[in-house]
Formats: structure tokens, sequence, C-alpha cells
């Protein structure tokens, strides 16, 4: 009887995996990692390594002599690759709020929140257009919409702080940029009041966005969504006033934009006085 040959194969070095309550079949953790990663954290909480979600989550599962799987989801040639995939997981699969990353993953700005079906600007497609001749010159219409649509917040930007005392985005030379809007931003009791215009639509908008992806900034959001006639989105990646439109008259987006402070304000107001 001959040895039975054994074979092993390569195992590709980047991996996606997730920590899994295995008697509750419930993931609550999603991470990227090389070699021994995945399991790193169940050492981590038995040496009390921090005192994070995550590792409260392993021992609270631990203390009831129940059990934690790492299940690898994918194993990828490169870290771009397994980088994209966490932060999929993370935000449209499993969602950031049913977890307990305290970060979004590298590149969540470009990925859908889990249960948001609006545009999105800057990831949704955005229409084409065309020459007299036929042919498409998407690049060229984009930068002349958005040059159009910078002088049109420019303008905007002197109208309001002529009439109200605000100051937006300084030091900064011209508003931030996305593929279809151009924005300017002030803050305000932990988030940043935004006046954007749309560079396809030529229209105004007013909302608020978190300061970051990162989760205290997301809440902030919600909590004053909470506490005001705001309406979160995303998971508290922005908000804006149920009853707003986006509006091509600059009176509009003023009274829509003094109303939001206002509700900043109030919000604010309540929930810290709750707090106390």
């Amino acid at each position: 009887m001959g040895i039975a040959e054994v074979t092993t194969t390569r195992l590709k070095e980047y991996y996606v995996y997730t920590l899994v309550h295995r008697e509750q079949q419930k993931v609550f953790y999603v991470g990227k990692g090389q070699g021994e990663r995945g399991h790193q954290h169940e050492k981590d909480a038995e040496n009390l390594a921090s005192d994070s979600s995550k590792i409260s989550t392993i021992n609270s599962i631990k203390v009831k002599g129940e059990n934690v799987d790492v299940r690898v989801i994918g194993r990828f040639d490169n870290e771009d690759a397994a980088f994209a995939v966490e932060s999929t997981l993370i935000s449209w699969v499993y969602g950031f709020n049913n977890l307990t990353n305290s970060v979004h993953g590298h590149g969540a700005d470009t990925v859908r929140e889990i249960g948001d079906f609006c545009e999105v600007e800057g990831l949704d497609i955005p229409l084409r257009t065309r020459r007299s001749n036929g042919e498409y010159s998407d690049e060229m219409e984009r930068e002349k919409l958005k040059n159009e649509s910078v002088k049109r917040l420019k303008e905007l930007r002197k109208y309001i702080e002529s009439k109200i005392n605000i100051s937006f985005d300084e030091p900064m030379p011209k508003p931030k940029e996305s593929p279809r809007w151009v924005r300017y931003t002030h803050t305000l009791n932990g988030v940043e009041v935004h006046i954007q215009c749309n560079s396809q639509l030529a229209r105004f908008n007013v909302g608020i966005n978190a300061l970051s992806s990162q989760k205290q900034d997301l809440q902030r959001v919600t909590d004053i969504c909470n506490y005001s006639d705001l309406d979160v989105k995303a998971n508290g990646k922005y908000a804006i006033l149920t009853s707003s439109a986006r509006t091509r008259e600059k009176e509009t987006c003023l009274y829509y934009l003094k109303k939001i402070l206002c509700e900043v304000n109030r919000a604010t107001y309540l929930i810290d006085n709750k707090l106390n």
C-alpha cells in the first residue's frame, strides 16, 4: 500500500473575514488581514487589550460559555482588492451600525450604505451628453458645468454671508468638489452645514454632513435628526430637511439654510440638556 500523497494549495496572501457569534449565527465584525490576523481578536480580548465594542462583544459571548468563529469571506492577490471587499461588506452588506467596527474601511466614501436606495452624487452613473455630431464628450461637458456651478455657488455664498452672520469653509480657496456637486461647508455643533450646487441641474441644495465616517460623527448627525425636523440619510452620513427641495433661487436657499441652522441649534440644546 503506497503512502498517500498530500498536496497543499498556496493560499492567497490577503483575506477578508468576519467574526461570528456561533450560537446566534450573527456577524458582529468585518476585517481584512494576513496570516493569523483573524484569530488575534480573541487573544486581545483575553488580555483586555482595549475596551472597544468588538472586545466587549467577544468577552460577553465568552462569559456565557459560547463561541466566536472566524470565517474568511474571500482571499485576494493584493491588498487593494481586500480593502474594497471589506468596505463593501461593512457598508452595504452588513451595515456599519450593525457591526462593532470603529471605521467604515478604506474607500468607504464610494460605497453605498445598506438600505440607501436614493441617488448618491459621485457614486451613481452620471447621465451622458452628446455633441451635435453624436460623439460623447462627457469630460468637456462636466468641466463646463462644474465651472459654471462654482461661479453660481460663489455668488450664493457671497449673498448668504451678506445676509446672516456665517462663514464657509475657509481657508479653502474653492468649494469642495465631487463629480456632480460643488460645495461649501460651515462647521456647527459637531456637524457640517453645507450649501452646494448640482453641476448638471444647476440647482442649490442645503443640508448637514457628518464630520467624518467615524461612528461618533455619524451618530451625531442621527442624534440631531432625532431632535429636529431633519431627515437622516445613509445611516448618518448626511441629512436634509424633509420639506426642502433643490432650488435655483438664492432667497429660497437662504430660507432653508436659516431653518437648518435653527434646527441644529435647537437639537443641540435638547441633546445637551438631556445628557445633563
